[in-house]
Protein backbone atom coordinates (compact mmCIF):
# COMPACT_ATOMS: atom_id res chain seq x y z
CA UNK A 1 0.00 0.00 0.00
CA UNK A 2 1.40 3.35 -1.01
CA UNK A 3 2.12 5.89 1.77
CA UNK A 4 -0.03 9.05 1.99
CA UNK A 5 1.59 12.12 0.23
CA UNK A 6 2.78 14.37 2.64
CA UNK A 7 1.00 17.85 2.38
CA UNK A 8 3.19 21.04 2.07
CA UNK A 9 2.02 24.56 2.00
CA UNK A 10 2.36 28.32 3.18
CA UNK A 11 0.77 29.90 5.86
CA UNK A 12 0.87 33.60 5.91
CA UNK A 13 -0.58 35.90 9.03
CA UNK A 14 -2.85 39.04 7.83
CA UNK A 15 -5.76 41.24 8.35
CA UNK A 16 -6.60 44.35 6.93
CA UNK A 17 -4.67 46.51 8.92
CA UNK A 18 -2.08 44.93 6.73
CA UNK A 19 -3.74 44.76 3.38
CA UNK A 20 -1.42 46.76 1.45
CA UNK A 21 1.53 44.38 2.69
CA UNK A 22 -0.27 41.39 1.74
CA UNK A 23 -1.75 42.75 -1.67
CA UNK A 24 2.25 43.22 -2.61
CA UNK A 25 3.06 39.57 -0.74
CA UNK A 26 0.32 37.36 -2.73
CA UNK A 27 1.47 39.20 -6.14
CA UNK A 28 4.81 38.32 -6.09
CA UNK A 29 3.82 34.91 -4.52
CA UNK A 30 1.74 33.97 -6.97
CA UNK A 31 4.08 34.46 -10.04
CA UNK A 32 6.36 31.07 -9.14
CA UNK A 33 4.00 29.68 -6.69
CA UNK A 34 0.50 29.44 -7.49
CA UNK A 35 0.97 25.69 -7.41
CA UNK A 36 1.29 25.85 -4.13
CA UNK A 37 -1.24 26.54 -1.55
CA UNK A 38 -1.66 29.49 0.64
CA UNK A 39 -3.68 29.55 4.05
CA UNK A 40 -4.19 32.64 5.54
CA UNK A 41 -3.92 32.86 9.57
CA UNK A 42 -6.37 36.08 10.36
CA UNK A 43 -5.15 38.16 12.85
CA UNK A 44 -8.44 39.07 14.30
CA UNK A 45 -11.78 39.75 12.83
CA UNK A 46 -10.80 42.72 10.90
CA UNK A 47 -10.74 40.77 7.47
CA UNK A 48 -13.66 41.60 5.64
CA UNK A 49 -10.94 43.46 2.32
CA UNK A 50 -8.56 40.29 2.75
CA UNK A 51 -11.93 37.97 2.69
CA UNK A 52 -12.41 39.95 -0.73
CA UNK A 53 -9.16 39.10 -2.31
CA UNK A 54 -9.77 35.17 -2.18
CA UNK A 55 -11.97 34.58 -5.45
CA UNK A 56 -9.25 36.38 -7.34
CA UNK A 57 -6.05 35.07 -5.79
CA UNK A 58 -7.40 31.58 -4.64
CA UNK A 59 -6.21 31.15 -0.82
CA UNK A 60 -7.65 29.94 2.39
CA UNK A 61 -8.00 31.72 5.50
CA UNK A 62 -8.17 29.74 8.47
CA UNK A 63 -11.08 29.70 10.89
CA UNK A 64 -11.31 32.54 13.04
CA UNK A 65 -12.44 30.89 15.90
CA UNK A 66 -10.01 28.30 15.90
CA UNK A 67 -6.75 30.77 15.89
CA UNK A 68 -7.97 32.80 18.53
CA UNK A 69 -7.54 30.68 21.32
CA UNK A 70 -4.05 31.13 20.81
CA UNK A 71 -4.14 34.98 21.66
CA UNK A 72 -4.42 34.12 25.31
CA UNK A 73 -1.09 33.11 25.11
CA UNK A 74 0.02 36.57 25.27
CA UNK A 75 -1.81 37.55 28.25
CA UNK A 76 -0.03 34.48 30.29
CA UNK A 77 3.56 35.25 28.41
CA UNK A 78 3.48 39.22 28.98
CA UNK A 79 0.41 40.03 30.99
CA UNK A 80 -1.40 42.08 28.19
CA UNK A 81 -3.41 41.02 25.23
CA UNK A 82 -1.72 43.89 22.95
CA UNK A 83 -1.35 42.61 19.28
CA UNK A 84 -2.03 39.34 21.10
CA UNK A 85 -3.60 37.99 17.09
CA UNK A 86 0.32 37.63 16.79
CA UNK A 87 0.49 34.73 18.92
CA UNK A 88 -1.91 32.95 16.42
CA UNK A 89 1.49 31.86 14.54
CA UNK A 90 1.19 28.67 16.54
CA UNK A 91 -1.82 27.72 14.55
CA UNK A 92 0.46 26.76 11.78
CA UNK A 93 1.86 23.75 13.82
CA UNK A 94 -2.12 22.39 14.02
CA UNK A 95 -3.24 23.63 10.30
CA UNK A 96 -3.56 21.27 7.27
CA UNK A 97 -0.24 21.25 6.50
CA UNK A 98 2.06 18.16 7.29
CA UNK A 99 4.97 20.41 6.33
CA UNK A 100 5.26 24.06 5.76
CA UNK A 101 6.63 27.24 5.65
CA UNK A 102 5.68 30.53 7.50
CA UNK A 103 5.79 34.38 6.07
CA UNK A 104 4.89 37.46 7.43
CA UNK A 105 2.27 39.39 5.04
CA UNK A 106 5.26 42.30 5.11
CA UNK A 107 7.39 40.21 2.66
CA UNK A 108 7.66 39.92 -1.34
CA UNK A 109 8.79 36.25 -2.88
CA UNK A 110 11.34 36.88 -5.67
CA UNK A 111 11.60 32.97 -6.29
CA UNK A 112 9.84 29.60 -6.31
CA UNK A 113 9.77 28.25 -2.49
CA UNK A 114 9.92 24.22 -4.07
CA UNK A 115 14.08 24.15 -3.16
CA UNK A 116 13.27 25.65 0.39
CA UNK A 117 10.64 22.64 1.39
CA UNK A 118 13.44 19.77 -0.54
CA UNK A 119 16.03 21.33 1.71
CA UNK A 120 13.60 21.14 5.15
CA UNK A 121 12.84 17.38 3.89
CA UNK A 122 16.67 16.26 4.38
CA UNK A 123 17.49 18.55 7.03
CA UNK A 124 16.51 16.16 9.64
CA UNK A 125 15.59 19.25 11.62
CA UNK A 126 12.33 20.83 13.48
CA UNK A 127 12.72 23.95 12.49
CA UNK A 128 14.76 26.14 9.91
CA UNK A 129 14.66 29.69 9.67
CA UNK A 130 16.28 32.95 7.82
CA UNK A 131 17.31 35.41 9.98
CA UNK A 132 18.56 35.82 13.30
CA UNK A 133 19.96 38.14 16.10
CA UNK A 134 19.80 37.37 19.65
CA UNK A 135 19.28 40.85 20.78
CA UNK A 136 15.72 40.82 18.85
CA UNK A 137 14.58 37.57 21.07
CA UNK A 138 15.80 38.76 24.23
CA UNK A 139 17.08 41.47 26.74
CA UNK A 140 20.84 41.02 27.56
CA UNK A 141 20.88 39.19 30.69
CA UNK A 142 18.50 36.38 29.47
CA UNK A 143 20.11 36.40 26.07
CA UNK A 144 23.37 35.18 27.91
CA UNK A 145 21.76 32.43 29.88
CA UNK A 146 19.38 31.18 27.13
CA UNK A 147 22.46 30.96 25.19
CA UNK A 148 24.67 29.18 27.50
CA UNK A 149 22.02 27.06 28.84
CA UNK A 150 20.15 26.63 25.29
CA UNK A 151 22.27 27.49 22.82
CA UNK A 152 19.46 29.86 21.46
CA UNK A 153 19.73 30.70 18.00
CA UNK A 154 17.93 33.74 18.39
CA UNK A 155 15.43 33.67 15.44
CA UNK A 156 13.18 36.03 13.48
CA UNK A 157 10.11 34.41 13.22
CA UNK A 158 9.14 36.60 10.02
CA UNK A 159 9.62 33.23 8.30
CA UNK A 160 10.82 29.69 9.37
CA UNK A 161 10.32 26.39 7.72
CA UNK A 162 8.26 23.59 10.04
CA UNK A 163 6.36 20.69 10.01
CA UNK A 164 3.00 19.84 11.86
CA UNK A 165 3.27 17.78 15.35
CA UNK A 166 6.92 18.79 16.76
CA UNK A 167 4.66 21.32 19.12
CA UNK A 168 1.71 19.35 21.42
CA UNK A 169 -0.87 22.07 22.01
CA UNK A 170 -0.92 21.02 25.72
CA UNK A 171 2.70 22.16 25.80
CA UNK A 172 2.07 25.88 24.96
CA UNK A 173 0.71 26.63 28.24
CA UNK A 174 3.13 25.15 30.64
CA UNK A 175 5.75 27.02 28.51
CA UNK A 176 3.70 30.31 28.88
CA UNK A 177 4.23 29.79 32.45
CA UNK A 178 7.58 29.36 32.47
CA UNK A 179 8.12 32.44 30.18
CA UNK A 180 6.21 34.70 32.60
CA UNK A 181 8.60 33.58 34.90
CA UNK A 182 11.65 35.27 32.77
CA UNK A 183 9.07 38.35 31.89
CA UNK A 184 11.88 40.71 32.51
CA UNK A 185 13.90 39.28 29.67
CA UNK A 186 11.56 38.81 27.31
CA UNK A 187 10.52 41.60 24.12
CA UNK A 188 7.20 43.01 24.43
CA UNK A 189 8.12 45.19 20.90
CA UNK A 190 9.03 42.09 19.44
CA UNK A 191 5.17 40.42 20.06
CA UNK A 192 5.05 36.75 19.67
CA UNK A 193 9.13 35.96 19.32
CA UNK A 194 10.55 36.14 22.40
CA UNK A 195 8.51 33.71 23.34
CA UNK A 196 8.30 31.41 20.53
CA UNK A 197 12.24 31.68 20.78
CA UNK A 198 11.52 30.25 24.39
CA UNK A 199 9.53 27.84 23.25
CA UNK A 200 11.92 26.03 20.76
CA UNK A 201 15.03 26.82 23.25
CA UNK A 202 13.33 25.42 26.33
CA UNK A 203 12.54 22.20 23.98
CA UNK A 204 15.47 21.97 22.75
CA UNK A 205 14.24 21.70 19.06
CA UNK A 206 17.23 21.18 16.38
CA UNK A 207 17.20 24.67 14.34
CA UNK A 208 19.64 25.30 11.56
CA UNK A 209 19.67 28.76 8.73
CA UNK A 210 18.63 27.81 5.28
CA UNK A 211 21.95 29.37 4.48
CA UNK A 212 23.59 26.01 5.95
CA UNK A 213 21.39 23.68 4.20
CA UNK A 214 21.49 25.40 0.76
CA UNK A 215 25.20 27.84 0.79
CA UNK A 216 24.06 29.95 -2.39
CA UNK A 217 21.14 31.57 -0.42
CA UNK A 218 21.75 34.71 1.87
CA UNK A 219 21.89 34.10 5.34
CA UNK A 220 19.23 37.10 5.97
CA UNK A 221 16.61 38.21 3.85
CA UNK A 222 16.70 41.94 5.58
CA UNK A 223 15.15 44.88 3.24
CA UNK A 224 17.77 46.88 5.21
CA UNK A 225 20.86 44.92 4.24
CA UNK A 226 22.91 46.02 0.93
CA UNK A 227 21.10 43.86 -1.57
CA UNK A 228 20.74 44.00 -6.16
CA UNK A 229 17.65 44.10 -7.11
CA UNK A 230 17.51 43.29 -10.93
CA UNK A 231 13.84 44.11 -12.16
CA UNK A 232 13.81 42.30 -15.50
CA UNK A 233 14.85 38.75 -13.83
CA UNK A 234 12.97 39.86 -10.17
CA UNK A 235 15.98 38.49 -8.39
CA UNK A 236 17.71 40.05 -5.20
CA UNK A 237 21.23 39.65 -4.80
CA UNK A 238 23.33 40.38 -2.04
CA UNK A 239 27.80 42.48 -2.86
CA UNK A 240 28.40 38.84 -2.27
CA UNK A 241 26.19 36.56 -5.01
CA UNK A 242 24.46 35.51 -2.45
CA UNK A 243 20.35 35.44 -3.40
CA UNK A 244 17.52 36.49 -1.76
CA UNK A 245 14.67 33.95 -2.04
CA UNK A 246 12.59 36.68 -0.60
CA UNK A 247 12.55 40.27 0.96
CA UNK A 248 11.27 41.00 4.79
CA UNK A 249 10.63 44.53 5.58
CA UNK A 250 10.60 43.96 9.80
CA UNK A 251 9.83 46.68 11.69
CA UNK A 252 9.42 49.01 8.54
CA UNK A 253 6.21 50.83 8.47
CA UNK A 254 3.88 51.70 4.91
CA UNK A 255 4.75 53.61 3.71
CA UNK A 256 8.02 54.62 4.74
CA UNK A 257 9.80 51.20 4.16
CA UNK A 258 12.92 51.32 2.66
CA UNK A 259 13.12 49.82 -0.90
CA UNK A 260 10.30 51.29 -1.60
CA UNK A 261 10.30 50.63 -5.85
CA UNK A 262 10.41 46.88 -5.11
CA UNK A 263 7.54 46.97 -3.34
CA UNK A 264 5.68 49.14 -5.38
CA UNK A 265 7.09 46.20 -8.33
CA UNK A 266 4.20 43.59 -7.07
CA UNK A 267 2.06 45.90 -5.40
CA UNK A 268 1.42 47.20 -8.64
CA UNK A 269 1.35 43.94 -10.90
CA UNK A 270 -1.55 43.46 -12.94
CA UNK A 271 -2.95 47.42 -12.66
CA UNK A 272 -3.82 49.37 -15.82
CA UNK A 273 -1.26 52.47 -16.29
CA UNK A 274 -4.50 55.18 -14.78
CA UNK A 275 -4.60 52.48 -11.46
CA UNK A 276 -0.82 52.37 -11.25
CA UNK A 277 -0.56 56.27 -11.79
CA UNK A 278 -3.43 57.00 -9.17
CA UNK A 279 -1.75 54.49 -6.60
CA UNK A 280 2.34 55.48 -7.01
CA UNK A 281 0.36 59.28 -6.15
CA UNK A 282 -1.05 57.90 -3.14
CA UNK A 283 1.63 55.93 -1.84
CA UNK A 284 4.08 58.39 -2.12
CA UNK A 285 1.24 61.36 -1.05
CA UNK A 286 1.53 59.18 2.15
CA UNK A 287 5.45 58.48 2.51
CA UNK A 288 5.60 62.16 2.61
CA UNK A 289 2.95 63.08 4.65
CA UNK A 290 4.70 60.77 7.07
CA UNK A 291 8.28 61.51 6.68
CA UNK A 292 6.84 65.19 7.29
CA UNK A 293 5.43 64.74 10.29
CA UNK A 294 8.53 62.57 11.79
CA UNK A 295 10.67 65.26 10.72
CA UNK A 296 8.65 67.88 12.83
CA UNK A 297 8.36 65.43 15.59
CA UNK A 298 11.67 65.31 15.93
CA UNK A 299 12.31 68.80 15.34
CA UNK A 300 10.22 69.59 18.62
CA UNK A 301 11.65 66.84 20.58
CA UNK A 302 15.28 68.34 19.80
CA UNK A 303 13.81 71.93 20.34
CA UNK A 304 12.29 70.82 23.97
CA UNK A 305 15.87 69.65 24.93
CA UNK A 306 17.98 72.35 24.23
CA UNK A 307 15.48 74.30 25.66
CA UNK A 308 15.94 71.83 28.66
CA UNK A 309 19.79 72.27 28.46
CA UNK A 310 19.75 75.89 28.33
CA UNK A 311 17.86 76.16 31.45
CA UNK A 312 20.22 74.01 33.10
CA UNK A 313 22.98 76.25 32.06
CA UNK A 314 21.27 79.00 33.32
CA UNK A 315 20.84 77.68 36.78
CA UNK A 316 23.95 77.04 36.57
CA UNK A 317 25.38 80.09 35.97
CA UNK A 318 23.20 81.60 38.44
CA UNK A 319 24.45 79.33 41.29
CA UNK A 320 28.46 80.21 39.96
CA UNK A 321 27.45 84.00 39.72
CA UNK A 322 25.81 85.58 42.30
Amino acid sequence: MALPQKKIGVYCLANDHVIEWFEAFIRSYQLQNAALPLAVIPFNGNIARLKSLQARFHFEILDESQCAHFDALANQVLGSDRLAGAYRKFACFFGPYDEFLFLDSDIVVTSSLTPLFAAYAESGCDLVYFDYALDMAYAPDLAARMLAEYGSHGINTGAFLSRKGILREADLWPLAEKAAAVRDGLLPDVLEQSFFNFVFDVSRSRMVGMEKLLPELAPKAWARQPFHYDRQTRTATTPEGKILPFIHWPGCGYPTMVRPEIFLAYRTLGMTSKERFHYLRQFYYLRFRRQLKQTLLKSKILSRLLAWRSRRLQERWTRVIP
